[in-house]
């Protein structure tokens, strides 16, 4: 089974249409597909509304949510609640390209991407929600990742990315422990499954990362 979703709109309307589309693609395939509700938190209600519209239809968790404002903006306070009351997990894209963290350096993501950082601010502001850090292949620097994170036990992070450096998964469960890692592709499921069987994890492990933590 895939946990689905199709980011992006920049309205509304458009926002709900494609929410729509992944609707009718549980509903064709409800063994198959599982769907992911986009939103935009700068929509306020309009936001809260879909969340529980998509719930309502079935949709599993919020995902994947970009870099209209980050992850510990006050804007998205409402929407990390709303995902408290329907006991839902959250999926935002994280960034660690030196730029984005580190002063003196040109930025190669928009300003409002959500850092390590912010997610272990929103972590400890809210430590009931089950939020996602998604991706530790995606690009930058996934050490420093796994070091920050590790300060946010609440907060789990995703194996996805076209990244997928040896030892990558190793140190992030060195760092954050094997309970936190949720399997994940954002490229080709070759890669995404080859760095999970390539680390230096049990079988009981594999099973944890592949399906049942998510479960």
């Amino acid at each position: 089974r895939a946990a689905c979703s199709i980011p992006g709109g920049k309205t509304p309307d458009e926002i709900r249409a494609n929410n729509d589309i992944v609707i009718q693609g549980m509903k064709a395939y409800p063994q198959r597909i599982m769907g992911q509700c986009y939103i935009d938190p700068r929509f306020g209600k309009q936001a809260l509304d879909e969340i529980d519209r998509c719930v309502d239809q079935g949709m599993v968790m919020l995902g994947e949510l970009y870099d209209s404002v980050k992850i510990n903006d006050p804007l998205y306070y409402p929407i990390v609640e709303r995902c408290i009351k329907h006991n839902i997990p959250m999926m935002l894209h994280g960034v660690t390209t030196l730029g984005n963290w580190r002063p003196g350096y040109l930025p190669t993501n928009p300003p409002n991407s959500s850092l390590p950082e912010d997610f272990v601010d929103i972590g400890k502001r809210y430590p009931e929600a089950m939020i996602i850090c998604g991706h530790i292949g995606g690009g930058g620097n996934w050490e420093y990742m796994c070091r920050v994170l590790q300060q946010a036990p609440s907060i789990f992070l995703d194996t996805s990315g076209s990244v997928s450096d040896e030892g990558m998964i190793d140190m992030a469960v060195t760092y954050l422990g094997v309970d936190r890692l949720l399997f994940a592709t954002d490229m080709n499921y070759e890669t995404g499954v080859g760095k999970i069987i390539w680390a230096n994890l049990n079988e009981a492990e594999r099973k944890k990362v592949f399906f049942e933590n998510f479960n």
